[in-house]
């Protein structure tokens, strides 16, 4: 069996750290960026299996690496959030 390559995009090292444990612990490689923009530089440098994506990142919103994304490769993308319901919306 090939080596299956996940990308995780999260800004949170240690959720990061995390998942990176688990993935490797089932074989996989894993590697990390903590932005956007590194995360879609190391997609574009070698582009993985699997992005495991933060939906709000410090620099570029997960969504618009994302789009950025898809535009160039189809690579299956999971969108992660923390983010609760305490928001209130505006109508």
């Amino acid at each position: 069996m090939e080596d299956r390559k996940i990308l995780i995009i999260e800004d949170e090292k240690p959720i990061a750290d995390i998942l990176k444990y688990s993935f490797e612990k089932e074989g996989f490689q894993v590697q990390c960026a903590h932005t956007g923009s590194e995360g879609f530089s190391a997609a574009c440098s070698e582009p993985p299996d699997l992005v495991l994506l933060d939906w709000m990142l410090p620099d570029i919103s997960g969504v618009d690496v994302c789009r950025m994304l898809t535009e160039r490769y189809r690579i299956p993308i999971i969108m992660l959030t923390a983010r609760g319901t305490d928001r209130k919306s505006v109508v």
